[in-house]
């Protein structure tokens, strides 16, 4: 289970419902390597050794064949499973099973980095699920537009829970976090991959022009990714060592996400803002490229404040904006927290029960055993 953001959700979603079902999980990686722990209540599956070869053949058909054998072993009254290379292998595997199949989305369908081949089988195996999760009613609506044969009561919107108990009271102080002295700076913090998708070198030359404006505030990108090097270079040619840090992954986002005077988001797209949902429940306000799965949630001159995406440079006017006036964080502040009840986990874990788990018992007439 790596740091990604589909893999904290399920860790947490595997953890509360292992309370009440019986869990099985089947995962790409070692639980050896794992970033977000998993249950001991839960049963696991690795499968680490087919996930280098990836687009080999032969080793696709591997993964299959392992979560066919899974399957047919344990006799699950439902698979849920999570992304699409995942919900393709599924959708093989169970092909011909009256197993239910459940597959979520967790982006949006058309989004310019998925390889044809994706799309294609996406419109062959899709129709054929039991249900489709969504985390949001933009991304139905699109998967409605792009796949025919899917049907609107065949797709329901879920979105990711948010739970602030995960915030943890003690961590390693800022300071030690991003090897910088930030006493008495304002805080800025923006959590993603750092893949093109995120466009973090937005970010950064939005902050050339903050820090031509004046000092006094440090952006910490929390993250990792294949853009790292990259992203290094434009900090280290624009003189920005003082004032940007990327410090790496960590666990603790809740708790430094609180610290932060504002948060930004800067990403082309999301299928559900999880980092900005995050940012809000902790009360902090949200500055953000007015993109897909975002919008949706920052409600412009509410709780944060919306950028046409690729605007740098009215991107950095909001930035010294927010720096030099607090009221208008102080403002946002007081709409934020809305989101904790509206995203909780008992409110989003009583969807799956009646749109999902609930019709699976209804249907097919079997006992609870996921």
């Amino acid at each position: 289970m790596t740091s990604g953001g589909a893999e904290h959700v399920v860790a947490d979603m595997t953890a509360r419902w292992c309370k009440s079902h019986e869990i099985h999980l089947l995962t790409f990686s070692n639980k050896n390597k794992d970033f977000y722990k998993v249950s001991p209540l839960v049963v696991r599956y690795d499968m680490e050794g087919r996930k280098r070869k990836i687009w080999n053949l032969k080793a696709q058909f591997s993964i299959i064949k392992k979560i066919k054998s899974v399957t047919k072993n344990i006799q699950p009254d439902i698979v849920i499973s999570f992304i699409h290379k995942a919900n393709i292998y599924s959708s093989f595997a169970l092909w011909g099973s009256h197993i239910p199949l459940v597959l979520s989305e967790s982006s949006l369908i058309n989004r310019s980095d998925v390889p044809v081949h994706i799309s294609l089988l996406r419109k062959l195996l899709y129709p054929r699920a039991f249900k489709l999760v969504v985390l949001s009613e933009s991304i139905k609506r699109e998967l409605l537009m792009t796949i025919p044969k899917v049907y609107e009561t065949d797709v329901v919107a879920i979105p990711n829970p948010i739970d602030v108990s995960e915030k943890k009271d003690q961590v390693e102080p800022l300071n030690e976090f991003t090897g910088q002295n930030l006493d008495g700076k304002k805080i800025i913090i923006s959590v993603g991959r750092l893949i093109p998708l995120k466009s973090f070198d937005h970010l950064i030359k939005a902050i050339k022009e903050v820090k031509s404006k004046g000092s006094g505030f440090h952006l910490v990108i929390i993250g990792e990714g294949e853009e790292r090097a990259n992203l290094e270079s434009i900090i280290q040619r624009e003189d920005l060592l003082e004032c940007v840090s990327l410090p790496g992954r960590t666990n603790s986002v809740l708790s430094y996400l609180e610290q932060a005077d504002f948060s930004i988001s800067t990403s082309q797209l999301e299928g559900f803002g999880m980092a900005v949902i995050e940012s809000l429940a902790v009360g902090t306000p949200v500055l953000a490229y007015d993109a897909p799965g975002v919008r949706d949630l920052i409600k412009h001159g509410y709780n944060g404040e919306l950028v046409p995406y690729g605007d740098i440079h009215l991107l950095s006017e909001r930035i010294i904006r927010w720096l030099e006036d607090e009221d208008i964080c102080k403002s946002y502040i007081k709409n934020t927290r809305e989101v904790v009840n509206q995203y909780s986990c008992k409110n989003v874990d009583s969807i799956w029960e009646t749109e999902v788990f609930e019709l699976v018992v209804k249907e097919s007439k079997l006992v609870k055993k996921i």
